[in-house]
Order: C-alpha cells, then structure tokens, then sequence
C-alpha cells in the first residue's frame, strides 16, 4: 500500500486501507483530535498495529491527552517516571542508554535476533547505545516489556513494550537514534533491519481482511469444524447482507462447493475460499489453509471436543455421555446386561477333543514318571 499523499487520512475508509501505522518523533499539532481518534479505532476496530516511536511523540507535544494514548502499552505521564522498574529491571548493572533484552524479549518473534535466549542476549548486548531514551512509565496490565534501559542518573525505563489493544496491537519504541545500530556495529551486523522488520511484521500480520475466515477448531480426519465467515465494508463495519460462496479444495485439486461445516476425509493441506457479494458486485475475497492431521488434537487444545468423542463412541460402538448425564450411567449398563442373552451350560466331557486332550496329559506325565525315576 503506498504512502498517503494528502496528509494523514481523514476518514476511516482511507485509514483502515492499511496493516499498520508508524508515528516516529511527531508532534501533536500535525494531528486533529478526530483525527487521534481515528488511529485508536485502527487499532481497537480495523485490527491493525501501531507504533509509536522517539522521545517527541511520547512527550506532552505528543500523543499524551489524546485518544492513542491508553492504546500504547506503558504509561506515559512523566509524574510517573521515576518511580523504579523493580518488575523488569535485570540483574546486572550496564552502560546508560544501552538496551537490555527483558525475559519476555528473549522468545518474542521482535526482539529475537539469534537462535536462542543466549545468543539473542549476546547480540543485543554487542550493539551500541541509544543516542537517549524517554523516561517512560509504568507497563499496563497485560503489556510486555521486551527491552529496558538505564538513564545518566541510574533509573530503568522501558525501551521496547507490546500489547494487546481490542482487535489489533500496539508497540512503543522509546530510544533515540536507533540507527547506532547499523552505523556503529560492524558492517556484517544486520541487527538493525532485522529488528526493524520483525516488528513491522509483527504489527502488520495479525490485522485481518475486510473478508475473513475463521474456524471453529482445526478439524481431524473425518471430525468437522464450522466455518465462519466475516463480512466487512471498507470502513470495517459489519456486512449482513452480504451473499457468500464458499468453496473447498485440497492440494491444487479442483474446488467443490461447501456449506457452513468442514469435514475433510483424510489429512493434507486444504484451501478455504470465499467470495462475498453484495448485488451484482463483489464485496472481497479470501482464502485461508487449513493443515489437516498435522498435529494431534489433544497436544493441541485441551479443550473438550465434543466432535472428536462422538465419533470415537460411534466408531466403537459405544456411547458419548456428558458430565450432566454421569448419573444415567448406572442405568444404561444394567439395560445393556439385562438385554444380553442368558447364561447356557454345556457339557465338555462328551467331545472327542477333550478325551484326547486329557490322554495326551496322562501319557505326558507317564513318560516323565518313568525318565526322571519316579514311582
């Protein structure tokens, strides 16, 4: 998607066209209250990222008192600023300025930058320090920290946070002159754009499409799963009288039409597609893959899967029951014994396998009697 041409867009069709917004050191006169509104509701709404990046935009000039701040992840009123970060500040003392990667930050897919916990710290603890940092606040409940700094004067503030935010994410990068990184580190470091990249991607991969598919659970062999189809025009406002086809196909094999339920024969790759119109045209398309018998279910989600036990007690011949119906149990047992058929005696004595059986023993022993000595 290009970059805007006429400013930062005004309306939510032009806004909510794009994945992800970056404000980086921008001041709040750029911007009109509606139009902070708007970038709140791309994120909680629309389902996009947003970050929002340099000491100027996090300040009073910048997005503090608008309608994006409570999206960010920390607080940002600078009375909170020097309250001490015993909750993610490390062990180990450092140069000011200098990032340290958090525990949260040694796993997320932003801060990685090597194969494992150790080597991502060893990288991020190679580059040079930031040019300054913003005395930022407190994380939010339910943000992460994944990178801290300490100032001159020996306080830690959080560099790097991400959060959840309605149906979107949000992400706060509190250093400045990030591009020490790529200049002062050797020439083969490309710690920098990694970086850079993975929370551009980050922030932009889970906003979804005006048309999505979702399932209900990814389905096993012969178990079927719901599928749900989301409408949406380019404002993101639901759709409800849209018409959607969707179709089904596994592999590159050819499409045939499917309803609202998912049941794939065997396992591989399918592909969901679904086209929603509106009249005679076309409100968007989407197409989802689905792995099929990849995994097990229950390493999966240990959720109840109804579908599953049905079809195990069908497969087998027995019977689903649910916690609410424990008590029956007892019943149902005692109906399947009463309506088995009674016990018969039959005598084995008068069959001719049995007269051999009981000769070929004596005859045994009698053999063994006379070999070991025995009387």
């Amino acid at each position: 998607m290009p970059a805007p041409t006429h400013g930062f867009p005004r309306r939510r069709e032009d806004l909510f066209s794009y994945d992800a917004l970056v404000l980086a050191n921008v001041d709040a006169d750029l911007f009109t209250r509606p139009q902070f509104a708007l970038a709140a509701d791309f994120v909680a709404v629309r389902g996009g990222g947003v970050l929002v990046a340099g000491s100027r935009s996090l300040s009073r000039g910048g997005v503090i008192g608008t309608a994006l701040e409570p999206v960010l992840p920390v607080e940002l009123d600078d009375r909170r600023a020097g309250v001490a970060r015993a909750s993610f500040a490390p062990d180990e003392r450092s140069t000011p300025n200098q990032l340290i990667v958090t525990a949260d930050g040694e796993s997320h897919p932003i801060m990685r930058l090597g194969a494992s916990g150790e080597e991502t710290r060893r990288k991020w603890a190679a580059l040079p320090a930031l040019a300054a940092i913003a005395p930022l606040g407190q994380p939010r409940p339910g943000a992460s920290v994944l990178g801290v700094a300490s100032s001159p004067d020996g306080g830690m503030f959080p560099i790097v946070a991400v959060q959840q935010y309605g149906q979107g994410r949000s992400m706060i990068f509190g250093g400045e002159a990030s591009w020490r990184w790529r200049m002062l580190a050797a020439s083969a470091d490309r710690s920098h754009e990694l970086f850079w990249r993975q929370a551009v991607r980050w922030l932009a991969t889970s906003a979804p499409d005006p048309v999505s598919i979702s399932l209900s659970h990814t389905p096993a062999p012969g178990d079927s799963a719901t599928i749900d189809v989301a409408v949406r025009d380019a404002a993101f406002s639901p759709v409800t009288d849209a018409q959607v086809a969707v179709t089904v196909a596994k592999g590159d094999g050819a499409a045939n039409p499917a309803g609202r339920v998912f049941t794939p024969p065997d396992a591989g790759v399918y592909r969901i597609h679904a086209e929603a119109t509106r009249g005679s045209k076309t409100a968007g398309i989407s197409d989802r893959m689905v792995l099929v018998g990849g995994s097990d279910p229950e390493f999966a989600d240990a959720r109840l899967n109804e579908g599953v036990l049905r079809r195990l007690a069908r497969e087998s011949g027995g019977r689903y029951v649910r916690a609410a119906d424990a008590s029956r149990v007892a019943s149902w047992v005692d109906e399947l014994v009463s309506a088995q058929l009674p016990p018969e005696t039959r005598d084995l004595w008068d069959r001719a396998w049995v007269f051999v059986l009981v000769a070929a023993l004596l005859c045994v022993e009698w053999t063994l009697r006379r070999r070991w000595g025995w009387r």
